[in-house]
This record gives structure tokens, C-alpha cells and sequence, in this order.
């Protein structure tokens, strides 16, 4: 996901319900609501917090869609056939120097490739793929596999403060590797980014089901909405503050059933790439009306269980943000 600031809630919740034409629509009924209690909760909040930061880290990816097909330094020159256009990474560096260039090219089809050719911006209506090779989009994480888009949105030009686009991603044996983890992420994923009110900008991934199989573990974000919202700093690439909001439903191999998590205080960071939140509260809905509410407090992340619902929590314990999303 693009890193932005973010003040408010309302515009990102003005995104997840009008921005991705109901691609989350909840049809999928999914399994049982899982069983929380005082056993698993570490496990709960652990496999829940670490596919959040899994899935962030997947909308990276959007860093590397924003800087393709951008206008090049020159004057423009048309090739290719009427049918296909190239979509090829600005040579200003920003993206090259994280991926090298022959594996970030894509033929555009289905859309209208004169648009590209001629404008050099995506319409609505293009499709490509994308084969990553150990591509570096961030300084401590490597890409490798394939992603599918197909452009929804596209409003403003790709070398512009004024943009807005929507794309509908396919991910297909995506790996993302870092020095601590790595894993393999499967399913889909609509990536928004706007920037119609520079420097107000925001961004929101969505999707209705995708798949995280790391060491031998397995988790699955249904009906997922994830969104960031803020303003820029004066220098462009350096961020505020960042708030995130998380809703959706999570099946993991740490326990059976599904629960239901759900944002009660945006999740806010200092904007840097992996930051540690100075502030964030989340409920996590298992069975028979239990909660799990996990605060950030400083350092730790306080874990307190309402295993009756009563608004009372029995069970309280407390953890490092880098353990709980297996950053450690």
C-alpha cells in the first residue's frame, strides 16, 4: 500500500464503501465463528495482526503499479502494433533501482492502448501482467511471482500529484521475503489510490478472499478492507502520520473456525515503511459474543478477553507488536 498520512477516518470509510464497487460484498457466508479463550488468545491475536502486516505488505506492490506506464524524460515516440502497448517503468530511477527494468514490462491489452502509446496513461478497461524475479520494492523485502491487473479507474496522469486510480489484482504465487519470514500469497486484491486533493492523499486494498501459507501456516483474509488516509508532508516522498483502519473476517491453521476483526481506533504510525503504531485499538469477534481487544500502549500491545460478552474483560496479557506480527 502507498504510504500516506492520515488525520481522519471518515474518507477512508468513504473509500471501502464507495470506492470498490462491491467487490467485498460478504456472499461468502465462511466457516464457524471461532471458539477465543484464554488459551489461544495469544494465538488469535498473533495470527490476526500477522496476516494484517502480510497483506500491507502485498499492497507494496501499488508503489511499483504507480510509477509504471508513467511519462518518460524526452519527447514521446508511438511503437507497437494498434492492439498492445508497452507499460514500462519511468527511467528516473525511482523504480528501477528497486527492480531491474526487464522484469517490470507488460503488454497492455483490452483496454485502449493508443491511450498509453500516444498519452502514456492507463484507461479504464487495460489489463497486464506483471512477473516479478526477486524484484526489491522495498529495502528489506524481495518479490517474486506474478500479479494480473486489470484497470477499473484511472483519473489524472501517472506523473502528476492528481491521480486516482482503481486496480483489480490477481496474485498468483506472489512471494514476499524479508530477512525475519517469508511467504506465498494467492487470491485477489483492489488496490485505490487517490490524489485528486494533493496533498491530501489516500489509499484502501480490499478483496474478497486471499491466501498467506508461510512455514508451514496458513491464513486466509475474507471480505477484507484495509485504508489509509492523510496528508503529505511539503517534500513529496516524506509522509506524516499514517492512520489504518482493518475490517474483515480470518481463518488461520493456528485455530479453528473464522473470527471477525474490526478497527475501534485507527492504527497510527510515523509513516516510515514497517513503522511500530503509536497508537491503534482492534476488536477481534470470536464465538458465543467474545472479544478480543488488542491496544497498542507504547511499546506493548495490551491483549484483553471478553469471554462473555459483558463488556467486562477476565483475561488480560501484553505482547510486542513485533512478535505479535512476526517481525521479530
Amino acid at each position: 500500500m502507498k504510504i500516506i498520512g492520515a488525520p481522519a477516518l471518515g474518507l477512508a470509510l468513504y473509500l471501502l464503501t464507495g470506492c470498490t464497487d462491491g467487490s467485498s460484498g460478504g456472499m461468502d457466508p465462511g466457516p464457524a465463528a471461532a471458539e477465543i479463550n484464554a488459551g489461544n488468545a495469544l494465538s488469535v491475536a498473533t495470527a490476526t495482526l500477522s496476516a494484517l502486516a502480510s497483506a500491507e505488505d502485498i499492497g507494496e506492490v501499488d508503489q511499483l503499479l504507480g510509477g509504471l506506464g508513467k511519462r518518460p524524460a524526452g519527447p514521446m515516440q508511438a511503437q507497437g502494433p494498434p492492439a498492445a502497448a508497452g507499460l514500462t517503468a519511468a527511467p528516473d530511477g525511482s523504480v528501477q533501482d528497486r527492480c531491474r527494468v526487464a522484469q517490470l514490462s507488460a503488454t497492455v491489452t483490452g483496454g485502449d492502448p493508443d491511450v498509453l502509446r500516444l498519452e502514456h496513461r492507463l484507461a479504464r478497461g487495460d489489463n497486464f501482467s506483471i512477473n516479478f524475479s526477486d524484484c526489491r520494492l522495498a529495502a528489506e523485502r524481495l518479490y517474486s511471482g506474478r500479479l494480473d491487473v486489470r484497470v477499473d479507474r484511472f483519473a489524472g496522469m501517472l506523473d502528476s500529484n492528481n491521480v486516482e486510480y482503481l486496480y483489480s489484482s490477481t496474485l498468483r504465487d506472489l512471494r514476499i521475503a524479508s530477512a525475519t519470514t517469508s511467504y506465498v500469497a494467492n487470491g485477489d486484491m483492489q488496490m485505490f489510490f487517490g490524489s485528486t486533493s494533493f496533498p491530501l492523499v489516500f489509499a484502501a486494498l480490499s478483496g474478497q478472499r486471499l491466501n498467506i501459507d508461510t512455514d508451514g501456516e496458513s491464513a486466509t483474509l475474507r471480505d477484507y478492507d484495509l485504508a489509509s488516509e492523510g496528508v503529505l508532508r511539503e517534500t513529496p516522498d516524506i509522509p506524516g502520520s499514517v492512520d489504518t483502519i482493518y475490517d474483515g473476517f480470518l481463518s488461520s491453521s493456528q485455530f479453528a473456525g473464522e473470527v471477525r476483526f474490526q478497527t475501534q481506533l485507527p492504527f497510527r504510525t510515523n509513516g516510515q515503511s514497517a513503522a511500530e503504531p503509536s497508537q491503534g485499538r482492534i476488536h477481534v469477534f470470536g464465538a458465543d459474543g467474545v472479544v478480543l481487544q488488542l491496544t497498542v500502549a507504547g511499546s506493548e500491545v495490551q491483549l484483553e478477553l471478553d469471554a462473555d460478552g459483558d463488556g467486562r474483560y477476565e483475561h488480560n496479557d501484553s505482547m510486542t507488536w513485533a512478535a505479535l506480527t512476526d517481525a521479530g
